[in-house]
């Protein structure tokens, strides 16, 4: 997926056909956000704000799942990024 900076903080990205977009990884840095972090989404006016999830526990029970699972997911992605397929 490709990322163009306009300036220090703003890009434009392209959504894919899964619905998927790269969060540019400058962006990523800055913000500390890592493989396998989960954020919370939400439409506010038209914009969508994203922020990475402080209290895990809660967010996994939210998505019904339980820190085992949690566990596997992260590990899946890392090693999915680090194979090159994300």
């Amino acid at each position: 997926m490709s990322v163009k900076y306009t300036s220090d903080n703003t890009a434009i990205v392209t959504i894919d056909k899964h619905g998927r977009l790269t969060i540019p990884p400058r962006f990523r840095k800055h913000l500390g956000w890592k493989t396998g972090d989960l954020l919370e989404i939400t439409l506010e006016n038209n914009k969508i704000i994203l922020k990475k999830v402080s209290d895990t526990t809660l967010a996994y029970k939210a998505l019904g799942a339980d820190k085992e699972r949690a566990a596997h997911v992260k590990s899946s992605a890392e090693h999915s990024l680090k194979a090159g397929r994300l």
